[in-house]
């Protein structure tokens, strides 16, 4: 799962979402499955129909691992204003905000959103991730206090912390003791 900006087009693999407003930034989220081909699932959160100045930009990325509701939750900022009917409950608005504010979606695990709010908590997310020739994914991101890492936790040394993580390639492996956290000036490496 990645998410980002994107305006006047943008190509996934050969998936070519519709952006109705191309002067405009809309907040891309993408689920790229390699035992699907190169073409990911793709969703846009961005002006459409009657909000058609609704602008947002996806910066933040998190999969929230739960045994009965998994979900995918980004953050970004966004301008102007918004409701979405969530399929299957109530309708979710953005207030009006003239200058950039913080939102918080949040998704299924098909990118079906299933909530939307403004602001959102200061958590731990992925924000850059990449694959090796092995199929291993490696992810960096920022913490704040602590951070589990599927079996260890790495101590913040102070304000925010970056991590980098590599995950096996195995579908259902944990994280492997390659993950670290980075202070300035020192690194500590668990």
């Amino acid at each position: 799962y990645i998410t980002g900006t994107c305006y006047q087009t943008a190509k996934f693999g050969n998936l070519t979402p519709t952006i109705e407003q191309d002067d405009l930034q809309y907040c891309f989220i993408a689920k790229y499955d390699p035992s699907q081909g190169p073409n990911p699932q793709v969703t846009l959160l961005g002006a459409k129909g009657f909000y058609t100045r609704f602008e947002a930009w996806g910066q933040r990325i998190k999969y929230v691992h739960d045994d009965t509701n998994p979900k995918i939750m980004v953050q970004g900022m966004y301008l102007s204003s918004i409701q979405i009917q969530i399929p299957g409950g109530p309708q979710s608005n953005l207030p009006n905000a003239n200058t950039p504010r913080r939102f918080t979606a949040e998704y299924d695990l098909d990118l079906n959103i299933i909530d939307l709010y403004a602001g959102g908590a200061n958590e731990n997310y992925s924000s850059n991730s990449d694959t090796d020739s092995q199929g291993s994914v490696y992810s960096t991101g920022s913490f704040e206090n602590q951070r589990n890492f599927g079996g260890f936790t790495v101590e913040s040394a102070g304000k925010k912390d970056i991590f980098v993580t590599k995950i096996g390639n195995t579908p259902g492996s944990e994280f492997t003791t390659e993950s670290f956290a980075v202070t300035a000036p020192s690194a500590v490496v668990n």
